[in-house]
């Protein structure tokens, strides 16, 4: 299943075509196009996940905001997670921030989605696709834009090339972070992996 077919499915965007074309519009426009976009979808697989980075950029995504489902409170996903028993008890409101997993994926495990999370913002904001981003909005964007596109790929783009990736609860913001495990190493796991 595509990334896009679950967020069709969760009833979060339009169809993509519709999307590609008001972003093109906004182009047109000469304005930055800054897309949030959240993994963590009942049906979501693993390569779905990582799959979005090359998917955002064919979009023409000039800043991408990447973020894990988050089940807060007082939201019907919250209320429906709670009813399915798919709430992670053990993760205090340190693990509600976008960026980690609160409860038990459908189609993967709580380390799997962690994991293809992390490589998508390794993928997303690696050095040449970072700096693609801002080339293209310096051909045809305004200078609002570009000041935009460039502070923000250059922030999360210098980020990814120190190691500074989205880290969980407990680990230093001021160090680079623990290594994820990858993937291939979290596949099948049923609990989320130790902190290393």
């Amino acid at each position: 299943m595509s990334c896009w077919t679950s967020c069709r499915r969760a009833a979060v965007f339009a169809p993509r075509a519709r999307v590609a074309r008001a972003i093109e519009r906004l182009h047109e426009a000469r304005i930055a196009v800054l897309g949030g976009y959240i993994v963590g979808f009942d049906g979501e697989r693993s390569a779905d996940v990582v799959a979005a980075a090359a998917a955002l950029d064919d979009l023409g995504v000039d800043v991408p905001f990447l973020s894990v489902l988050t089940p807060y409170p007082g939201t019907p996903q919250r209320a429906a997670y709670e009813r399915a028993g798919r709430l992670l008890g053990d993760r205090g409101w340190r693990w509600y921030d976008g960026y980690n997993v609160a409860f038990r994926p459908a189609a993967m495990t709580p380390a799997e989605l962690e994991a293809a999370h992390r490589e998508l913002w390794r993928q997303a904001f690696a050095s040449g696709r970072a700096a693609a981003r801002v080339v293209r909005v310096a051909q045809r964007g305004g200078p609002g834009a570009l000041a935009l596109a460039a502070a923000m790929n250059g922030y999360y783009g210098l980020r990814q090339l120190l190691g500074r990736i989205p880290a969980a609860p407990g680990e230093e913001e001021n160090e680079p972070a623990v290594p994820s495990r990858s993937i291939e190493e979290v596949k099948g796991a049923s609990e989320f992996p130790p902190r290393l």
